[in-house]
């Protein structure tokens, strides 16, 4: 069995949870940096690698726009699928 290295989480509604210094959101990698956590909690469908070290967060719009791709091309299927276009991935 291979180890899980990314996922995704979606977010209804935005938050402001307010951390402490060294404190990280609840189910976030422990790699997120502080400048991070407003992409952890925004709203929408946030995807992350942990062999990369990178999260995005897709807007709902955006995340839609993803599913319908998803949905009416088949290539993504044997390709995989690249959502480094998307303006919030770092």
């Amino acid at each position: 069995m291979t180890e899980k290295t990314w996922g995704i989480r979606l977010n209804r509604y935005s938050s402001s949870i307010r951390l402490s210094k060294d404190q990280l959101p609840a189910g976030c990698s422990n790699w997120l940096q502080p400048s991070e956590i407003d992409l952890w909690q925004r709203q929408g469908l946030i995807v992350w690698n942990d062999a990369e070290q990178r999260i995005a967060a897709l807007s709902p719009a955006e995340a839609l726009t993803l599913l319908n791709e998803l949905e009416t091309q088949a290539a993504w299927k044997s390709e995989g699928v690249n959502i480094r276009h998307y303006p919030d991935l770092r």
